[in-house]
């Protein structure tokens, strides 16, 4: 459905609860990582934004790590691209490796010191077998289970200039057996652009005469934000969940750039639910965006 358009000012991004943004992303020597600065820093960055790249180095095992990974490499790498941009609100941090805890637990610390609103890392693949995407990598098991920041797993550049009409192409998830689905849409709005990009609200339903609340909700908050090209769909559940979208998501025409989710760490536990997560995360061609709750 499309939106009318206010007479009202409006701002580049949808703003109405945040004013200034606060990202941080998690730094290391993989091509994911530099994505996921370059992404933030060239299509979310605005004014007096901040931004903090935060690398964890580990100064026990640096010797025996390849030069692409060497901490004097990753640190001059970063060191000049900041300096090149020549903008205060962009910061370099390091740190060491704290013991076992993995670069992502401190980088989810630093996060909640900094009091940031978003938290920004690259996909850093799988553990266990070859090509078995039900397995994640020990830090993104963490986000999912403990990190109460909005947080981003980034895959491709994905560079908005690049795009069709320079706008991305959002899609958001609604799980209708969980509740309190706005919330993962309303923590990523201040990473959508009003004007340009393009929504879609895809509600799952269990059966054709389930009672759907969520589009009079969904509604409104698209009005509020200001967000015109939104649309809403429905689409009965006929097996798993997660084949569903990561089909939608990667044999779309017009390929989704960014996916929104609502994790339930309460449910976590439940072998249904971290299948969905798992295979959701790791098949999925876009980028990730995940709410917690």
């Amino acid at each position: 459905m499309e939106l009318k358009k206010k007479k009202s000012f409006l701002k580049k991004f949808s703003l109405n609860s945040i004013i200034e943004r606060n990202f941080i992303v998690s730094i290391d020597g993989s091509d994911t990582s530099e994505y996921a600065f370059d992404l933030v820093q060239e299509n979310f960055l605005a004014e007096k934004d901040q931004l903090s790249a935060f690398y964890i180095f580990n100064s026990q095992k640096d010797s025996s790590f390849n030069y692409k990974n060497k901490k004097e490499i990753i640190m001059s790498k970063y060191k000049d691209k900041i300096e090149s941009l020549n903008n205060p609100f962009i910061e370099f941090l390091t740190e060491d490796k704290t013991s076992a805890i993995h670069p992502l637990e401190q980088t989810h610390t630093l996060a909640l010191k900094k009091k940031s609103n978003f938290l920004i890392c690259g996909f850093t693949g799988m553990k266990g077998p070859r090509g078995d995407n039900m397995e994640l990598t020990k830090g993104i098991d963490y986000l999912l289970r403990n990190c109460t920041v909005p947080f981003v797993l980034i895959k491709d550049k994905t560079i908005r200039k690049e795009r069709k009409d320079e706008k991305y192409r959002w899609l958001c998830v609604i799980d209708t057996e969980s509740q309190n689905n706005q919330k993962a849409f309303q923590a990523f709005l201040p990473l959508i652009e009003t004007e340009k990009d393009e929504v879609t609200i895809l509600c799952m339903m269990k059966n054709e005469y389930q009672n759907d609340f969520y589009e009079d909700i969904f509604t409104d908050i698209c009005k509020e934000n200001n967000i015109f090209n939104y649309t809403y769909e429905t689409m009965l559940i006929e097996k798993n969940i997660a084949l569903i979208i990561n089909k939608k998501i990667n044999f779309d025409e017009n390929p989704y750039d960014f996916v929104i989710l609502l994790n339930n760490r309460s449910h976590y536990s439940s072998e249904l639910e971290k299948s969905n997560n798992f295979s959701i995360l790791g098949n999925s061609k876009c980028n990730i965006c995940v709410f917690n709750q």
